[in-house]
């Protein structure tokens, strides 16, 4: 993939090139609006996941800032 245009290459890692990571963008909001939850959430949800397998603890916390205003999913 090092070969394709859109990629680059930092050392021994390959970055995903710009058009695929609009797909899994694209893909990301489908499913979270599918959902109805947004990006942000399956994002956070996501990191907490990740801080529970590093430290082998199922009470990972994480900080969220939040808006003091209701915010509407179209």
């Amino acid at each position: 993939n090092r070969s394709k245009p859109g990629y680059a290459e930092i050392g021994s890692r390959s970055i995903i090139g710009i058009g695929q990571a609009t797909v899994e963008t694209a893909r990301l909001q489908a499913w979270a609006r599918g959902h109805n939850l947004t990006v942000n959430t399956v994002v956070t949800a996501a990191w907490a996941r990740v801080l529970q397998a590093f430290s082998g603890n199922e009470d990972a916390l994480a900080q969220i800032a939040t808006l003091a205003r209701e915010m509407k999913i179209e």
